[in-house]
């Protein structure tokens, strides 16, 4: 079973630029899965950036987190 990551430790991550890979110490070897509404939360947050350099950067972010996951949708579970 993955491990559901929160919005939180992804943002977490992004504001001290820190690659998805920074996790792999935390939960090791384990599946990485984030909810609908992790993926909705970091795409609302690309629109609050102060800056067009900012907002550059935080898609890049979001982006490598979605590339990141691989999700197989079966009976209702993530597998």
């Amino acid at each position: 079973m993955a491990q559901l990551i929160d919005t939180s430790v992804l943002v977490g991550l992004e504001r001290r630029g820190l690659p998805l890979s920074a996790l792999v110490p935390v939960v090791g070897d384990e599946p990485l899965a984030v909810a609908a509404v992790t993926a909705t939360e970091l795409l609302v947050g690309l629109y609050g950036a102060n800056s067009p350099a900012r907002r550059a950067e935080r898609q890049a972010f979001v982006e490598a987190v979605f590339a990141g996951f691989v999700h197989s949708l079966k009976a209702g579970q993530v597998i």
